[in-house]
């Protein structure tokens, strides 16, 4: 199934809202995983895998930065994007000189490596990674999408800072993807459950096409 960039974001959002994430954490992601199909990755797929540990339930863990000799340091034993990955970039991103994101664990990379380059190419903030699994340096954002692919294959020991240049002005058009049906049907099962029952008291309050046609 062929979809647009922007059919993606609203269903995405919604399967999260569905799954208990708060609004602004659902954009994000929603973001994020339009994104990710634009640029060629299972976006929708990742985000589904996500949902499914979200919906047994998860706690936020506690951010404490600490300062490590002229460094602050934000040391994560286990980091999942929608919660402490979100949390950590607005971290990284609030500017603090030194300042170093720590993670041992990394959850569902392909998301986390969404959100790093959608606030990268937002805020022109370039990130520095580094990791035990990882050959090289990782930049995000850069001339092209296969920074996203290594970040993608990330699981532990992993150093983020930020970047002391401006990110690339390279990006992905938004554009359509293909979806598999079974994946997408998923997703909509998800967002239908931010739906509001249909009633004429819904009808009422604005839910729908209303009682009143004003066109």
């Amino acid at each position: 199934m062929q979809l647009s960039a922007n059919e993606i974001y609203q269903t995405a959002r919604k399967a999260c809202l569905a799954s208990g994430y708060p609004h602004d954490r659902a954009e994000d992601i929603a973001h994020a995983v339009s994104w990710l199909q634009s640029a060629g990755f299972d976006g929708c797929a990742a985000l589904l895998d996500m949902l499914a540990e979200a919906e047994k339930g998860y706690v936020l863990a506690g951010l404490h930065p600490k300062r490590v000799g002229e460094n602050i340091v934000l040391d994560i034993g286990y980091l999942h994007p929608a919660f402490e990955g979100i949390a950590a970039i607005d971290w990284l991103l609030a500017g603090q000189k030194g300042a170093e994101i720590k993670i041992d664990r990394l959850s569902h990379p392909l998301i986390f490596a969404g959100l790093l380059w959608q606030a990268g190419h937002i805020y022109q903030q370039a990130f520095i990674l580094a990791s035990w699994d990882a050959q090289e340096i990782i930049h995000l954002p850069n001339s092209d999408v296969g920074a996203v692919a290594a970040l993608s294959c990330l699981k532990s020991q992993i150093s983020i800072r930020s970047g002391d240049r401006q990110a690339s002005l390279f990006s992905v058009p938004a554009s359509h993807s293909v979806i598999a049906d079974s994946l997408w049907d998923r997703l909509l099962e998800l967002a239908a459950h931010t739906y509001v029952p249909e009633s004429e008291a819904s009808r009422l309050s604005g839910a729908g096409a209303g009682l009143v046609d004003n066109d």
